[in-house]
């Protein structure tokens, strides 16, 4: 295990405990987001399709599909050192971004912090990824690495960042929203 990145994630847990301590001023902007990238969001309007970037609560989130009554989508990140080859690398506002590719399922309603979009060229890498089920080029994703063992810092660290969001996570189980599924 690389002792660089223990440090990283240990100082990543930090980081974490003190956002925790914030309080929310509205829905889905806390202190920690980037001014720029909100600035953006108050000259652009959304399509509501595939790369798009919105704050839903607290996360940034990349849109990919949508059924009748959900967004669907991937949690976005910085911590882009802690990538395995199962999360969609990009750049968006002159900063490196990861997107951790486990569904999530957020009613439409919660979807309306618009931030931007991304570049053609990682909305196409995205499109083949989520529509055509092909795999992410390494240029685009992480390292190789057994995603079922916990002494890599990369799967404890996938695992807190998720746990954040599980709630959003199996929502799609709860009605009959998969057969409806929409791609752009």
């Amino acid at each position: 295990m690389s002792k660089r990145l223990e440090e990283l994630f240990n100082t990543y847990l930090e980081l974490k405990n003190i956002k925790d301590e914030f309080e929310t001023d509205f829905e889905g902007e806390k202190p920690v987001f980037n001014v720029n990238v909100k600035i953006k969001s108050e000259l652009m309007k959304p399509n509501y399709e595939i790369g798009e970037l919105f704050i839903v609560d607290d996360f940034m989130f990349l849109l990919t599909s949508e059924t009748h009554t959900h967004y669907i989508g991937y949690k976005v990140t910085e911590w882009v050192d802690f990538a395995t080859d199962e999360d969609f690398l990009f750049k968006f506002a002159d900063s490196d971004w990861m997107a951790i590719t486990t569904d999530l399922f957020i009613e439409k309603e919660k979807v309306k912090h618009f931030i931007g979009i991304l570049e053609k060229k990682y909305i196409d890498v995205l499109y083949d990824f989520v529509v055509n089920d092909v795999l992410l080029p390494a240029k685009f994703s992480g390292l190789s690495i057994p995603l079922d063992d916990l002494n890599y810092v990369q799967n404890k660290f996938r695992m807190e960042e998720l746990s954040e969001v599980a709630r959003y996570s199996y929502s799609v189980f709860f009605g009959d929203e998969k057969k409806n599924l929409r791609y752009w």
